[in-house]
């Protein structure tokens, strides 16, 4: 009982994080969750996570920017902020999350968020006719992020309550979120999803035999209900949009077309180097790449050229490192004969891939959103890490 009761931190980090002004309380929260892994360290006996050598490439990385950054005091924070925060809590919930129940509980909170900001944004949305960027429920662009990581946690959450009413529930907060996310008119939100849909359509494949037709025919389904969800989105984002125009020529006017080519020019100049730490470093470097006609470019709008603005190529390596070893990890879960690794594989691959692609459009890789992705990182690996030393510890033994 007293350790379900030492969850409290872990619950509450993971049901307010999306909500903007706590921030307070998600360090209070963090730092004491930290401080509980740490405690109880010995007797969880956490195995190793796989991610050691990555993360250390990251934090060398990263340090050895301040001795060329053009701001050092800024980039010290932001590694504090990005590297230091965030690795504080892919280790609590790494440590912490020894057992289904604890799992459970983790994902609950996180689903009692996701159904309060969700509605609280429709509900605000009925009221004003539009979406309240400055609102308690966050901007479109945070909310887009948030759903792409909540929706693989609550198909986790689905799986591990097999009751009727559990999953009832379950999918009624996935209804609510997939509404939420549809009104937030973030275009990037529908190809993440087909691709996450991709993920869980390659899993059902495997697990239930489908035969290349139903394959097929549920890929085509998906892609062109996708679609549409993006066409829609592009025509609300654009209020002049015409219906019998170019769709592909209407995004590729998109400014950010124009944006990276000079974005790749600058990191070319110093491919080793960079500028410093820390996703604001353009606009204190780099002042002119931002056009005069969009003041919202003050930063590269994609997670790997921001580290290359601020690293150079060795950060856009460890980044995309980051990611592939995230996901090697779980592909390692998908091929397990455990069916719970199997699910836990396919749910981490589903929010790895579709964190790194939401992030190649906007870089939202930090704060809130850098805590949650590895708060959930923490806690699929945890649990499945020692899923998966027990079944090759049965192996042996039989």
């Amino acid at each position: 009982m007293k350790q379900y009761f030492a969850l409290l931190p872990f619950c509450v980090l993971l049901f307010v994080l999306p909500f903007p002004g706590t921030v307070a309380l998600r360090l209070l929260c963090l730092s004491a969750a930290f401080a509980i892994a740490v405690m109880n360290w010995k007797r969880l006996a956490p195995p190793p996570a796989g991610m050691k050598g990555v993360f250390l490439l990251w934090a060398v990385i990263a340090l050895a920017s301040l001795a060329y950054s053009v701001d050092a005091s800024y980039s010290l924070g932001e590694i504090k902020n990005e590297l230091g925060y965030t690795a504080m809590a892919f280790v609590a919930f790494f440590v912490f999350s020894d057992d289904q129940k604890k799992l459970k509980w983790m994902l609950l909170a996180l689903a009692g968020g996701a159904l309060v900001i969700s509605a609280g944004a429709l509900l605000a949305l009925v009221r004003s006719g539009t979406w309240e960027q400055t609102g308690w429920h966050g901007g479109t662009a945070a909310y887009a992020s948030y759903f792409i990581m909540a929706l693989p946690a609550m198909v986790m959450l689905g799986y591990m309550h097999p009751g009727f009413k559990w999953r009832c529930m379950v999918a009624l907060i996935v209804l609510v979120l997939v509404a939420a996310a549809y009104f937030c008119d973030q275009r990037i939100v529908w190809p993440v999803l087909f691709l996450q849909g991709c993920v869980a359509l390659l899993f059902l494949r495997k697990v239930f035999r489908l035969n290349a037709a139903m394959t097929a025919a549920i890929f085509i389904i998906l892609a062109l209900s996708l679609s549409v969800a993006l066409m829609s989105a592009h025509a609300k984002r654009f209020v002049a949009y015409d219906w019998r125009s170019n769709i592909s020529g209407e995004i590729m006017r998109d400014d950010r077309a124009s944006f990276w080519p000079r974005i790749v020019e600058r990191i070319a100049e110093r491919p080793l180097a960079g500028a410093g730490f820390g996703r604001g470093i353009m606009k204190k470097a780099y002042p002119d790449l931002t056009p005069a006609n969009n003041r919202d470019l003050w930063h590269a709008h994609n997670v790997v050229l921001n580290y290359g603005l601020s690293m150079g190529i060795p950060g856009m390596v460890v980044m995309v490192m980051i990611f592939a070893a995230l996901a090697l990890r779980y592909r390692q879960f998908w091929k397990a004969s455990d069916r719970r690794l199997q699910v836990l594989g396919a749910c981490g691959l589903a929010l790895v891939l579709g964190v790194f692609a939401r992030n190649m459009v906007n870089d939202m890789f930090l704060r809130e959103g850098a805590l949650l992705f590895w708060a959930l990182n923490g806690c699929f690996l945890g649990y499945g890490s020692r899923l998966l030393a027990r079944s090759a510890h049965d192996g042996v033994r039989t």
